[in-house]
């Protein structure tokens, strides 16, 4: 079960600046103070991808499918 609490305004204003130094623009966060990690949260860049508009010309789309394809290859 998830539990929510409010940071104190101090710390979450230096959580800001400590994420903004170190380039993490992300919303969520998972601290893992046992590992001494932050993870970005992975549903974030999910839904990024899938809401982005495909932006590849017929030339590139078939290159990036070439390059699938080789890649599966290679792995199989």
């Amino acid at each position: 079960m998830a539990m929510n609490e409010k940071l104190d305004p101090e710390l979450a204003m230096k959580l800001r600046d400590f994420l903004k130094k170190n380039h993490i623009d992300r919303k969520r966060i998972v601290i893992d103070v046992e590992s001494e990690t932050i993870e970005l949260d992975p549903v974030e860049d999910l839904e990024e991808i899938l809401s982005a508009p495909p932006d590849f010309t017929a030339e590139e789309a078939a290159q990036a499918i070439d390059n699938i394809r080789r890649s599966r290859e290679e792995w199989a």
